[in-house]
Formats: C-alpha cells, structure tokens, sequence
C-alpha cells in the first residue's frame, strides 16, 4: 500500500508520523507493520510518500497514523490492498489516489 500524508497543525509532509498498519494473512494470523516517516535516505532519495510492503496479507484492518507534535491519532479502515491513499491531518477517512499502471511485460 501507499499512503501520503499531510499535516496540517504538525510538520506538513509529516515528519516523525507515526503509521501503525494492521493486517490479517492468509492464514488467518494478525500482525501489525510499524514505519515512522522521515526524510533519511541515501542522498536524500527517501520519498516522503510512504510504500508499505504487506506481505501476504489477505485485508487491512486498519491504519493509524499518530501526527507528531500534537500526539493525535487518525484511525482508518476499510482500506484496501494495493491501493494508494491521500490522508490529511484532522479530516476522516482517507482519499484514494488514481496511480497510472504501465505494462512491463515482453508481450505489450
């Protein structure tokens, strides 16, 4: 999943956000993935966007996102796998981002 989040009373591209995503697997068993944003990366290269790699999950049962400074958690769910979305610090739910997809394979 991706997911880029913006801050309004905290950091506008959300530094120090804290994302907590909760997943069930194909086997039934839950687990959660924890990404903190930052701008840290190889020559400065770390995307503020945040891709999220959820393995086998098979459904997200929710997303929080805890906004650095003010502490204030946004909670989602009904997200759904291999979806990008737009979340905004102080509104519900989160906006679905259109992404173009492009064939790689020999045959196109």
């Amino acid at each position: 999943m991706s997911l880029e989040l913006e801050g309004v009373v905290s950091h506008r591209d959300a530094i120090g956000a804290r994302i907590h995503v909760s997943v069930e697997s194909e086997d039934g068993e839950r687990r959660s993935i924890h990404v903190t944003v930052g701008h840290g990366g190889s020559f400065g290269s770390s995307p503020l966007r945040q891709e999220i790699g959820l393995g086998n999950a098979r459904r997200i049962d929710s997303v929080e996102v805890i906004w650095p400074g003010t502490l204030t958690v946004h909670k989602i769910v009904g997200l759904e796998l291999d979806h990008a979305y737009h979340l905004r610090q102080g509104q519900t739910g989160a906006t679905p981002i259109e992404r173009e997809t492009f064939d790689l394979s020999p045959d196109s």
